[in-house]
């Protein structure tokens, strides 16, 4: 076991930022992708059947959601961005900073997208430019995610970004209905991403 000293004033507090990677565009979230979130994902029952919120019912309900995502931006720690296809310039899901810890210079990443483009390889792009933007502009020292253990896909997204599994927690998080879940945790350090590169 290693002990390394965790300096917080080394973290850089850069907000979102937009970024490209081959056939994405991860940029801040505008007022006007209301409509292609709820139909794209927000409002559909296979996407959010494994995060922590219900499908959303009504256009209103994205519509709060994003105001509360807009104002967000104005503080140092939200990493949120839209995942924007090039090829067509379509809206497909959401990645960010779901928690931010400055003094264990950590985060943790959440994410969901359309349905259809799940298995095209798509989300790992964006975990993977993600988890760069991190480590190399942010400085922060650890990555993490976690995900329902049947949910199986998610895992394989965390995999194939190069995060190392390090665990489940059994029956360690109550879903939106209250079931208390078993939680699969990957997770990666920088100098373990410098040592892939």
């Amino acid at each position: 076991m290693s002990i390394v000293s965790i300096d917080a004033a080394a973290l850089r507090d850069v907000g979102t930022v937009d970024m490209q990677t081959d056939r994405l565009t991860l940029r801040r979230f505008r007022y006007a992708d209301a409509p292609a979130m709820y139909a794209n994902w927000a409002a559909n029952p296979l996407v959010t059947h494994y995060v922590t919120w219900q499908p959303h019912r009504t256009i209103k309900e994205t519509e709060n959601l994003l105001d509360a995502w807009l104002s967000d931006y104005d503080r140092p720690h939200t990493y949120r961005w839209a995942i924007e296809r090039q090829q067509d310039r379509r809206l497909i899901g959401s990645i960010d900073v779901v928690r931010f810890d400055a003094t264990l210079s950590a985060a943790e990443i959440g994410y969901c997208s359309d349905p259809s483009t799940w298995g095209e390889g798509l989300m790992t792009e964006a975990l993977d430019a993600v988890i760069n933007f991190l480590f190399n502009t942010v400085r922060v020292r650890r990555v993490h995610a976690r995900h329902d253990t049947q949910n199986k896909a998610s895992g394989r997204v965390m995999q194939k970004a190069g995060m190392r599994f390090e665990g489940i927690l059994r029956a360690s998080f109550a879903d939106k209905d209250g079931t208390l879940k078993d939680m699969a945790h990957y997770a990666l350090l920088r100098e373990e991403r410098n040592q892939n590169i």
